[in-house]
């Protein structure tokens, strides 16, 4: 039996932008570490952000469960130009399509 691959939503608000994207891993650091790894190298340009500021920040920072709220976290940290990066977490279900019965 594969081992469960939960699908993620992060959630990247940094320097006035925010930032979308989904993932799948084994647990919330598998996924942030796969998300920051698959961001293409012209975003982080565009964003004037380095890969490994995002890793460190990660590796560094314990996400921490917003209150209130089912499935999410948050972990903030600073690149070393000074603007704050905040990133959410989101377990997502996959929805699903509704079965159609069949007709006989």
């Amino acid at each position: 039996m594969r081992p469960v691959e939960h699908l993620y939503t992060i959630v990247l608000d940094y320097d006035g932008g925010t930032y979308i994207a989904q993932v799948r891993g084994r647990t919330r650091l598998a996924g942030l570490n796969q998300w920051a790894n698959q961001i293409p190298e012209q975003d982080l340009r565009e964003w004037g952000l380095k890969r490994e500021t995002i890793l460190e920040i990660i590796a560094d920072q314990d996400s921490v469960p917003l209150n209130g709220l089912v499935g999410a976290w948050c972990l903030t940290g600073a690149d070393e130009n000074g603007p704050l990066l905040l990133i959410n977490i989101i377990a997502t279900e996959r929805q699903r399509r509704p079965r159609v019965p069949s007709r006989k």
